[in-house]
């Protein structure tokens, strides 16, 4: 059965500015060696800007023909390149590279690159990895494809889908309900395109998240899982005292087998799997964005629209600190040419927020939430993707 946790701000009063706890001493030792790089993808200008963030220094502009998403790629310091509107994909390397010494691996520091067109067709939506390969959804034709190879399967109907590659040549792929729709589940087929399995009804399906073999799915009926190693699908109920919620977004980490999404507009929900927990963390303010550190994934940072980031213990659920860092973002009333909302990246201890009203992007860091520096980007920065190395090479 699974363990439901309700967690209440009311023990943490709002301080009128700011209120930051102190943080667990979990953050990792840094040295004057670590270097910190983001992407930031410009709805503006339709730019993507590459900064060394300690160093204040932007090493790479990059054109793109339309606003650009940024997704995972195959390698730790690449990340795909979406644009739906001219339907490219594309791949940026941050141009942090591991040399080989012999006895040691050293990182470096090079240019950045953006890759010419991989892939084309209508509207590109997620990009996932599985497997050491890249697969990209295209939702105006239903297909799966990858930049080996251009097609890696067709589904019945166009929709919002998602496809994972699996190891031994197979394909975790969404089911469409209907033209246009969100998938209703999710089926495993061979390299022949014959379907192997088939999961059970997951409502209105959005929202994943893996740690190999376990890959876990947002859906309004519950959450499910494909666990590849047992293979077999679970439809987790989410067993709540509450029916206005559903995970819409699953974010997940290599380190351990759990995940955090949110529930509805104002929660989160803490997920262990393999204890069938779950950990409801009600916000303050609705979700505008959250992430975790990668190598620390213990903390958990939520943005909301008062403005207030925090940090939240990703086993309790327990408000660990938090601080007004950007004024309050109120949703605009149309979403024709209307501003990204702002967005936050975390490595290594370090926060990177951008906020697309002032142009600027916030660098904090995340052990006392304390804001270490402000860049003036300009334009409208939108996504935003960060990873960090030591270039010490001891």
């Amino acid at each position: 059965m699974q363990t439901i946790i309700r967690r209440s701000f009311r023990t943490l009063p709002i301080a009128a500015a700011l209120l930051v706890a102190s943080l667990p001493a979990a953050a990792m030792p840094q040295d004057e060696a670590r270097i910190w790089r983001a992407a930031i993808a410009d709805a503006q200008e339709k730019v993507i800007r590459v900064w060394d963030l300690g160093e204040r220094e932007e090493v790479g502009v990059f054109k793109t023909g339309a606003a650009a998403r940024l997704h995972p790629a195959a390698g730790s310091m690449e990340f795909t390149v979406i644009e739906s509107a001219t339907g490219d994909v594309r791949t940026l390397h941050l141009g942090l590279k591991e040399e080989d010494h012999g006895d040691h691996n050293h990182w470096v520091t090079a240019k950045p690159k953006l890759s010419a067109t991989l892939l084309n067709g209508p509207r590109p939506s997620h990009a996932n990895v599985g497997a050491g390969r890249v697969a990209v959804f295209f939702d105006g034709d239903g297909t799966l494809r990858s930049h080996a190879l251009a097609v890696l399967h067709a589904t019945a109907r166009a929709h919002h889908g998602i496809g994972i590659p699996l190891p031994g040549e197979r394909l975790l792929v969404s089911r469409p309900a209907a033209e246009g729709s969100l998938p209703d589940g999710m089926q495993v087929v061979d390299s022949n395109g014959s379907v192997q399995m088939a999961s059970p009804v997951c409502e209105a399906q959005h929202g994943d998240g893996q740690h190999h073999p376990m890959y876990l799915f947002g859906c309004k009926n519950g959450l499910l899982l494909y666990d590849d190693k047992r293979n077999t699908f679970e439809l987790i109920p989410y067993r709540l005292d509450t029916d206005k919620g559903m995970v819409r977004t699953l974010i997940s980490t290599p380190k351990n087998p759990r995940w955090v999404g949110n529930f509805g507009k104002e929660a989160l929900l803490l997920i262990d799997v393999e204890q069938r927990s779950q950990t409801l963390v009600p916000l303050p303010a609705a979700l505008l964005d959250f992430q975790w550190d990668p190598d620390s994934p213990s903390v958990a940072y939520a943005l909301v629209r008062s403005g207030e980031l925090l940090a939240i213990d990703t086993k309790t659920g327990k408000v660990l600190g938090r601080r007004a860092v950007l004024p309050e973002w109120s949703p605009p009333e149309t979403t024709g040419n209307s501003p990204p909302s702002p967005r936050l990246a975390v490595a290594s201890d370090r926060i990177a927020l951008v906020d697309p009203r002032s142009g600027l992007l916030h660098f904090l860091r995340g052990k006392d939430l304390k804001t270490l520096d402000e860049i003036k980007l300009g334009g409208q920065p939108g996504g935003i993707v960060m990873r960090s190395v030591n270039l010490d090479p001891d």
